[in-house]
């Protein structure tokens, strides 16, 4: 690898909050991974194994980082069988969403850029690392990035990591462009002279190989934050797979997170912990829900039922994130049996719960994998993930409890890297993918205001979003299903189906 002579630096390093401090060996040890709840490996069986197909001042304490006892579910439902598949293994991505997940974190800045204030490297592994159930917190569900996706992920995936402290060489602009190959400067997406610094003055001193959580040569996530006063057309938040090699410890660089979203007090650090779970999401293998190609109407996902990690990221993601990301056990991945027909009864639990499931109505044969034409279905309330949406945001964010209703299309297809991606990513732009073309996901009743369906709805044809993708792309061909939502009861909604 080649890279540029380092300058003065300013550079430090700790094991996480639970490691034991004193002199630092030349390389650290690979870093301990601990449950918050147990953590099984990953699971051998997928939900419902059908034929594949492919279908269109004063500070408040540091955050608490010993381990807690999460809040369980008072009620008892039985064996839900293994956690299923996930998905999005099969598609672009780098961070496992099952089992040992492992991030590199690098807090940045510059000498003509600052941090104002500068958070120890204790308090950076508590909100990104620690364990916190505590509700009354007022960052809460944000306290910290590992609770936040063990909760949403029922406890399946465990992230676990280290952050480093650095201060760059160069002053800022020096890291922002590089020559494109008609010798104009342009926006370096990949960060390459920033990249190779870093991982020349941190190589002697670190393991790299330990980020390596499910052992598949490459490091899980890498994620560098530089401060909130950079430059947003050059360091807004985004994710992206790193296009140039670079290796260190046997392992190679994947996907990189790099944003300016810090944290901006002890007491306040929910949007550094918020923005960077939803960059996560990329890095597992979800694409953003909200649009490019709509000009200023970039909401996804509108009304109360709206909110979703992917789109806004101020809430839990949704049932449809979940399923790709294999976070449901398989008793908990309902399915509408069209050999059966008629009428078939289901219960659906808050999503927010160790018992969150969800319920697809499929268009078709059902890929085994989910990569299909279906709409899905969960109950969802504003508890759990989703405590900081009326907590914290404005009233266009606020969350209703209800049946939420996906339209998904997840179908895929190999990208310019050989990749399979989604074919109908909703922030691509593309003439056939927006308002008026085949989108990965849209709510049912978008057009009516995006809303929570409750006891005594009805969804069916006369709805916007419930119907399937016709030939010419438009949302129009019937489903033949009707849905009845039936009593709230302490188990959750009992929902009916019936299809034509």
């Amino acid at each position: 690898m080649k890279v540029r002579t380092p300058g003065m630096a300013v550079l430090t390093a700790v094991m996480l909050v639970c490691c034991a401090c004193g002199s630092a060996p030349r390389k650290t040890e690979p870093l301990p991974t601990e449950s918050l709840v147990p953590v099984t490996d990953a699971p051998t069986a997928a939900a419902v194994p059908v034929s594949e197909t492919e279908s269109p001042s004063e500070t408040e304490p540091i955050p608490e980082t010993a381990a807690e006892t999460p809040p369980q579910p008072a009620d008892t439902v039985g064996d839900e069988g293994d956690f299923i598949y996930a998905p999005l293994h099969k598609l672009d991505g780098s961070m496992p969403s099952q089992g040992s997940a492992k991030l590199a974190v690098f807090y940045v800045d510059f000498p003509d850029c600052r941090f104002r204030y500068e958070p120890s490297l204790e308090e950076l592994n508590a909100y990104c690392f620690g364990e916190s159930y505590e509700e009354t917190n007022k960052n809460y569900p944000f306290i910290t990035m590992r609770s936040f996706l063990n909760r949403s992920s029922k406890g399946i995936m465990d992230l676990t990591g280290q952050v480093f402290r650095y201060t760059t060489t160069e002053n800022k602009y020096v890291y922002e462009t590089v020559e494109d190959d008609n010798g104009f400067l342009v926006n370096d997406e990949n960060k390459q002279l920033l990249m190779e610094e870093l991982f020349a003055n941190f190589d002697d001193m670190v393991d790299f190989s330990q980020f390596d959580g499910n052992g598949d040569g490459v490091i899980d996530e890498l994620l560098i934050c530089v401060p909130r006063s950079a430059d947003e057309e050059y360091w807004w938040p985004a994710s992206k797979e790193y296009h140039y090699d670079l290796e260190a410890d046997g392992v190679r660089l994947g996907y990189f997170v790099v944003g300016s979203t810090h944290v901006n007090s002890v007491e306040d650090h929910r949007d550094f912990a918020a923005t960077f779970l939803h960059e996560s999401g990329h890095c597992m293998g979800l694409p953003d829900y909200y649009l490019l190609c709509s000009g200023d109407q970039m909401e996804g996902l509108n009304g109360d039922a709206g909110n979703e990690m992917m789109d806004e990221n101020y809430s839990d993601f949704g049932c449809f994130s979940k399923l790709m990301l294999g976070w449901y056990r398989e008793k908990q991945v309902q399915i509408y049996d069209q050999n059966i027909g008629g009428e078939q009864t289901f219960c659906l639990r808050d999503a927010q719960g160790e018992h969150g499931n969800c319920l697809i109505l499929p268009a078709g044969q059902l890929d085994e994998n989910f990569f299909s034409e279906y709409i899905i279905l969960e109950y969802i309330t504003d508890t759990g993930n989703n405590v900081g949406i009326n907590r914290y945001k404005k009233r266009q964010y606020r969350l209703g409890e209800g049946i939420r209703a996906y339209h998904v299309c997840a179908a895929r297809c190999l990208n310019a890297t050989k990749h399979y991606v989604f074919t109908y990513a909703n922030n691509e732009k593309t003439p056939e993918v927006g308002d008026g073309g085949i989108r990965l996901i849209r709510l049912v009743n978008d057009a009516e205001g995006g809303g929570m369906f409750r006891t005594g709805d009805v969804l069916n044809g006369s709805l916007s979003g419930f119907h399937w993708y016709a030939a010419d792309q438009s949302e129009t061909a019937e489903t033949g299903y009707t849905v009845t939502v039936g009593e709230l009861t302490a188990d959750g909604y009992t929902v009916t189906v019936t299809r034509q």
